[in-house]
């Protein structure tokens, strides 16, 4: 049986001049925003990026592992 969810390992860059999602080598998605690592703000963005990323319903994705941390692990369930 699979399971409901699939995570996805994430590099965080905040404060970056770009919004954007990419692909790193060892298979994490990185991920840039503009917002700073402060009142999460920069965990916000990165659930909007990945959804839209993902194109997966923003309620679906939340931040699974790694909120003070720039090595995050999200968890975007499926329907």
């Amino acid at each position: 049986m699979n399971a409901p969810y699939t995570d996805y390992r994430i590099k965080a860059i905040t404060r970056s001049h770009r919004d954007e999602v990419v692909t790193l080598d060892d298979g994490r998605l990185a991920v840039y925003t503009r917002m700073p690592a402060e009142n999460n703000l920069a965990n916000l963005d990165i659930i909007l990026q990945i959804s839209r990323y993902l194109g997966a319903p923003q309620k679906q994705v939340i931040l699974f592992r790694g909120h003070n941390s720039p090595n995050k692990t999200i968890r975007v369930y499926t329907s």
